[in-house]
């Protein structure tokens, strides 16, 4: 008996869809059975289109791979500043050059070299020797070169500067395809002279970035302290040291980055001497080593080595100059009593009213720390010579906290105190403006406020116990319905402010700090026999312009200096007290920005700093005519 299983009428099916049909014949229990099975795609049961399908499916996903492999080999797309190295590719002036180079490229200019390299997200930090005798590059003089056999990429430089008086650092973007341009070596092109700078420094990925590098390296009489990137070490704690190591040699670079096992540092083909000594203390990014002993280690390289991770790549560089250690300045008097310390990124335009004013009340010495500013604060700078200001330059990028301990020690043999706050934040002596007791009436010039707002916080000094950190509170000032910055200065300017404080600023005296120079950026960690002061805030706050002006204002979003701190653009810690009340992680101007953070009108340091700076022709404040 046949029983037709091919039939629509049967199942009552209708199809207005021509169907093909695959007949097998199946014979069982004395039946012959006829069964089929349609080749159109979609029928439920259709056993033959869905291996088409499947077959269909991965013949797309093979062309998409090769496809994404290929242009992998052209464009790094997990490159941290893709959309930026997008761009570039496309820039008129990021030219790729044929494999014929010039003939004036090849040859050298020997007075020069570069001699290390540092990887960040958004520039390379190239590190150039000069001689004593050499002339300082300038931005137009120069141009960054990509090169290894049969390619050559050029590119305009970023910036220039002069760190040390024998190294400059040049800002040279990314080549426009980095994962292609690995071991690339990056030189500089001397444009008027047509020559290249001698360069051994290689372009890769893995070493030399920013995330893991020592970068910074000073010499105490009995120690050596480093700064390093990548350790990961918790904010405000000291942290144990059992797994690091401290090491020194002429040269730190290729084979031994990374280096895991300690008896290949002392492999003799390695070619350089290496010395290995104790971690002595660790602290966030600050670490200090135990000193060679017996050794000239000026001119040397030095770096830490982990267990987990090896060998850190450095580019800290131990020159010539020994810092006196704590015990040594107990028989040594600074030569100035106050001094100052901030860390700036594009804030020239304040400088002049801040450091004028603060010298009015006694500050004689000031640390800038110029942490990538590209708003000509070199210019400013020198328009202030009749102060004594320094600019140090430190290009690296969140790591205000290791600025600030760096500068603690470079300070401690010229400043007995040093006031750690920033540009945008004045103290206001209170009390001596209250009672008219600003200067003395002498003749000759007295104590400046500065020395007598000191002198009073530690005149509770005992033998067994000392004041080593006074602690000013800090009221923070809102836009005060203005729109636009005041030409007349940010203290006559902002006259609103919230009604409580907000944090503290520190002066602090840096014999007194702990081995570790720890800090939270507001206060230091003090070392046994002394303690911190609070004044109070009828004596003295400090008046911190913080909410200023959106066009000012929103520079924040861009990057933030200190460590610990989230760049208000990433989604975490949107509650902390860092933040603008109110604010989302993109700089949009809220409606009512002008009237926010105004809760009490304050004009006391407006009312002072008019009466006691105003120029009776002009009638213009002194920053206003610099």
């Amino acid at each position: 008996m046949v029983e037709d299983y091919c039939s629509d009428e049967k199942w009552g099916v209708k199809d207005r869809h021509p169907k093909q049909y695959h007949l097998k014949m199946d014979v069982s229990n004395d039946k012959i059975r006829v069964n089929a099975s349609s080749t159109k795609f979609g029928r439920s049961g259709d056993y033959l289109g869905r291996r088409v399908l499947a077959k269909r499916f991965l013949i797309y996903m093979l062309g998409f791979s090769c496809c994404f492999f290929i242009a992998r080999q052209f464009i790094d797309l997990f490159h941290p500043t893709t959309e930026k190295l997008l761009t570039q590719a496309h820039h008129p002036q990021l030219l790729r050059i044929s494999n014929v180079v010039e003939e004036k490229v090849e040859d050298k200019d020997d007075s020069l070299f570069v001699q290390d390299l540092a990887l960040f997200p958004d520039h390379v930090l190239v590190f150039l020797r000069i001689c004593n005798k050499c002339f300082i590059l300038q931005k137009e003089d120069c141009e960054c070169v990509y090169r290894k056999t049969g390619r050559t990429y050029k590119a305009p430089v970023m910036s220039v500067d002069l760190k040390e008086q024998d190294l400059e650092i040049i800002r040279c973007p990314h080549p426009p395809q980095p994962k292609s341009a690995q071991g690339y070596n990056l030189t500089i092109n001397l444009k008027k002279k047509g020559l290249l700078v001698p360069s051994n420094a290689r372009y890769w990925n893995d070493n030399y970035r920013w995330k893991m590098l020592v970068y910074e390296a000073l010499i105490e009489e009995d120690s050596v302290i480093l700064f390093v990137k990548g350790l990961n070490l918790k904010s405000g704690k000291v942290s144990d040291t059992d797994n690091l190591l401290c090491v020194f040699s002429s040269d730190l670079a290729g084979d031994l980055l990374h280096v895991k096992d300690l008896k290949k540092l002392d492999a003799p083909g390695l070619g350089n001497k290496v010395f290995k000594t104790r971690v002595i203390m660790a602290a966030q990014e600050v670490i200090r080593c135990e000193k060679p002993k017996g050794l000239e280690i000026q001119g040397m390289k030095a770096s830490i080595w982990e267990f987990r991770r090896g060998l850190f790549p450095s580019v800290a560089q131990l020159n010539d100059k020994i810092i006196k250690n704590s015990k040594a300045m107990k028989t040594f008097r600074p030569l100035h009593k106050v001094c100052a310390c901030t860390m700036i990124w594009n804030q020239a335009s304040f400088l002049k009213e801040w450091i004028t004013y603060h010298g009015f009340l006694g500050i004689q010495r000031w640390f800038l720390y110029d942490n990538n500013s590209d708003d000509n604060i070199e210019e400013v700078v020198d328009s202030l010579g009749s102060f004594n200001v320094s600019r140090i330059v430190w290009p690296w990028i969140k790591s205000q906290e290791a600025g600030f301990s760096h500068c603690a020690l470079r300070a401690r043999e010229e400043c007995e105190w040093v006031a750690f706050m920033d540009v945008d934040e004045f103290i206001n002596p209170i009390e001596y403006i209250q009672n008219g007791t600003m200067f003395t009436d002498s003749a000759e010039a007295g104590p400046t406020v500065m020395q007598r707002l000191i002198d009073n916080a530690t005149s509770v000094d005992t033998n067994a116990l000392k004041i080593g950190e006074i602690r000013i509170d800090c009221h923070s000032f809102g836009p005060s319905g203005l729109t636009k910055h005041p030409i007349e200065g940010v203290i006559a300017g902002y006259t609103c402010r919230l009604n409580r404080t907000e944090r503290h600023k520190s002066i602090i005296r840096p014999s007194a700090l702990n081995l570790s120079l720890l800090n939270v950026v507001h206060h230091f960690h003090l070392k046994r026999g002394y303690r911190y002061r609070n004044l109070p805030r009828g004596f003295a706050v400090v008046n911190h312009y913080k909410y200023q002006v959106w066009d000012t204002f929103k520079a924040k979003f861009y990057r933030r200096v200190a460590t610990y701190v989230t760049d208000w653009q990433e989604n975490e810690n949107e509650s902390s007290k860092d933040r603008a009340p109110g604010l989302g992680t993109e700089p949009i101007e809220p409606s009512d920005w002008p009237e926010r953070f105004c809760e009490v009108s304050d004009t006391f340091l407006r009312n002072f700093t008019i009466e006691s700076f105003t120029d009776p022709v002009t009638q213009l404040q002194p920053w206003q005519q610099l």
